[in-house]
């Protein structure tokens, strides 16, 4: 028996729309951890408790995270072809004795334009296609 034509294209539609909506759910609901901003790689400090990381929360919309000290958090919104952008950010204030890496961190999701995951590594750009940020997944991704 034959296969007709057209359910093989629409088995191909439904695996290809599948794939879009797969793409985007790593991008949300995955623990990010930093790697790099601009060319800078972030190593851990010995003050920080943890690797600079973040998390978007699709249901939502919004974006939490650690920043070497303090902790962030924001909205997002996420389009179609990989647009992004965060508003309305705020973190809390405590002291910290290398604020350098925070601040360059959250001057950094505000820059972002577009957002890419290549190899499983996720990578943010400004408006220019210049890479901003780059962070691979968390072992255990948090819920």
């Amino acid at each position: 028996m034959k296969t007709p034509t057209w359910f093989l294209g629409l088995c191909c539609l439904i695996i290809g729309l599948t794939a879009c909506n797969t793409k985007q759910q790593e991008i949300e609901g995955t623990r990010w951890i930093v790697q790099t901003i601009g060319q800078q790689t972030i190593e851990i400090d010995s003050t920080w408790t943890e690797q600079p990381s973040f998390q978007l929360e699709p249901s939502e919309k919004r974006i939490n995270g650690f920043a070497g000290c303090n902790r962030f958090f924001g909205n997002y919104v996420l389009t179609e072809p990989n647009r992004i952008q965060f508003d309305h950010m705020g973190a809390t204030k405590m002291f910290c004795p290398n604020i350098q890496v925070e601040d360059l961190l959250l001057q950094t999701l505000a820059q972002a334009y577009t957002v890419k995951i290549e190899k499983d590594q996720l990578f943010l750009y400004d408006e220019h296609e210049t890479e901003l940020m780059s962070c691979t997944p968390s072992e255990v991704s948090e819920e």
